[in-house]
């Protein structure tokens, strides 16, 4: 960035700090669209979801739960079985994976169809004995731990 020379006038000065300060907005601006695109593509890819396998806000809870009810150590052993990085954060390739297993749409989001597919392996596993509702709550937690300990 070059600076105005001293002695420039006080209105040459007001136009070059005009200038670049309209420009760091410019920038600003454009890095919050960015952002917001991104979000808008999210919640389009969860409604989506949603009306394919009418899902309810659980698409919310059920993209939340592993990372929220798993321990980082878990996680990672689960993400060595599913064959992605394994660095302890149930993200978008974790979830996909996760998906493919389970013979679901790859899509990187855990609706309740992706998850009545893992209470069901879960079931036949013998490690799920609750109802097959779609909800990523505590005893699919549990029969996942136990899963994770028994086969990664």
């Amino acid at each position: 960035m070059s600076y105005p020379m001293s002695g420039t006038s006080a209105d040459a000065m007001n136009d070059y700090w005009a200038k670049r300060i309209a420009e760091e907005q410019a920038k600003q601006a454009e890095a919050n669209k960015d952002a917001v695109a991104a979000a808008a593509e999210t919640v389009k890819k969860v409604e989506t979801a949603k009306a394919e396998d009418g899902t309810t806000d659980w698409t919310v809870e059920n993209n939340l739960a592993i990372n929220k009810r798993l321990d980082k150590e878990s996680i990672k052993k689960l993400q060595t079985y599913l064959k992605v990085e394994a660095d302890g954060d149930f993200g978008r390739n974790s979830k996909k994976a996760l998906q493919t297993l389970l013979g679901v749409k790859a899509d990187g989001i855990i609706g309740p169809a992706s998850v009545k597919a893992l209470q069901t392996k879960l079931l036949n596993e013998g490690l799920y004995t609750d109802a097959i509702d779609g909800k990523f709550g505590n005893n699919t937690a549990v029969a996942l731990k136990a899963f994770i300990d028994k086969n990664a």
